[in-house]
């Protein structure tokens, strides 16, 4: 699993807010094609932590009580799963797989929420 753009191109990469970004451009999507294949995920962890915490600070601003959940059914890979859990969502699921894939990623189980379908 690539956790680092960078692995796939050097050249392609700028400079802002003292972080480094790579720019996504036919060529560095090309190079992941082919290390990967045709089909694969570009997950900005960073963007994700950042608005979880604007979602949390924005409910947390207006009530006292609330959960943020994060429905399984929408995407369900292991890594966005677990970084939502740590970061402090619930897993909301609607099926033994989704119920197993909490439960092995670390969810404990008072954190998951069992949805009827």
């Amino acid at each position: 699993m690539l956790q680092n753009l960078n692995e796939v191109n050097d050249r392609h990469q700028v400079q802002g807010d003292n972080r480094d970004f790579v720019e996504l451009n036919y060529y560095t999507m090309k190079q992941l094609e082919k290390k990967y294949g045709s089909s694969f995920y570009i997950l900005n962890m960073k963007k994700l932590r950042d608005n979880y915490q604007k979602i949390y600070h924005a409910f947390k601003s207006k009530y006292k009580n609330f959960v943020i959940g994060y429905s399984y059914k929408t995407n369900y890979l292991p890594i966005l799963c677990k970084e939502l859990s740590v970061l402090g969502a619930h897993a909301e699921v609607v099926s033994r797989l989704e119920y197993d894939l909490a439960i092995k990623i670390g969810v404990e189980p008072e954190k998951i929420i069992l949805m009827d379908h």
